[in-house]
C-alpha cells in the first residue's frame, strides 16, 4: 500500500477546499480534530475556562444534582484521565468557585464534587450556548440522517480501535 505524503503544514493556515478533497481518512480525522477545538475554544473563552476545565465542568455540571454526588474517581473515569489530573482540574474549577469539595455522603473516606450556587448559574448559561457553538459548525451541512450515519461509523472505528488496543 502506497505511503500518502505527509499532509501540508496547518499551524498557520487551514487547508482549501480543494486540499481537502485529497486528504486521507486519518488526515480528515486529525483535520476535524483540530477544527472541533477551537470551536470549542471559541464557545468557552467567554466563560474564562479552558477545554479540559470546560469539559470536566459540564461532566461534574451533567452527572451532580442535589440528590447524585460525583467523586473525584468517578470523575475521572468519566473523562478518561488519571485521579491526579482530576484533582488538578478540580483545583483550578474550586479557585474558580465553581465547585466545591466535600466528603462523600455514603463514604466518609471519599470526596465528593459539586456544583456551587456560582457553577450552578454558569453552567445553566452555558448549556444551550455550548451544545450549539461547540459542535462542529460544518455538521449542518449533514442532515440528520447523515449525522446519525457518521456518528454510527466513527462510533464503529472508535470501539475497533480501543478493542484493538486492549489486546
Amino acid at each position: 500500500m502506497p505511503v500518502s505524503s505527509p499532509p501540508p503544514h496547518w499551524s498557520h493556515r487551514l487547508p482549501s477546499a480543494a486540499e481537502v478533497a485529497e486528504l486521507s481518512v486519518p488526515e480528515l480525522l486529525m483535520l476535524l480534530a483540530r477544527l472541533q477545538r477551537q470551536a470549542r475554544l471559541r464557545a468557552l473563552e467567554p466563560y474564562g475556562l479552558a477545554v479540559h476545565q470546560g469539559r470536566a465542568f459540564t461532566v461534574i455540571a451533567r452527572h451532580t444534582d442535589a440528590d447524585r454526588e460525583l467523586r473525584l474517581s468517578e470523575l475521572a473515569k468519566l473523562l478518561h484521565i488519571a485521579p491526579r489530573s482530576a484533582t488538578e482540574v478540580v483545583d483550578g474549577l474550586q479557585d474558580r468557585g465553581l465547585v466545591q469539595r466535600n466528603p462523600s455522603a455514603s463514604d466518609r473516606r471519599a470526596i465528593a464534587v459539586q456544583l456551587t450556587p456560582k457553577g450552578r448559574r454558569l453552567a445553566q448559561r452555558m448549556s444551550d450556548e455550548l451544545d450549539s457553538h461547540a459542535a462542529l459548525p460544518g455538521l449542518a451541512a449533514l442532515t440528520d440522517q447523515q449525522q446519525r450515519t457518521l456518528r454510527e461509523l466513527l462510533a464503529t472505528v472508535a470501539a475497533a480501535q480501543l478493542s484493538d488496543s486492549d489486546s
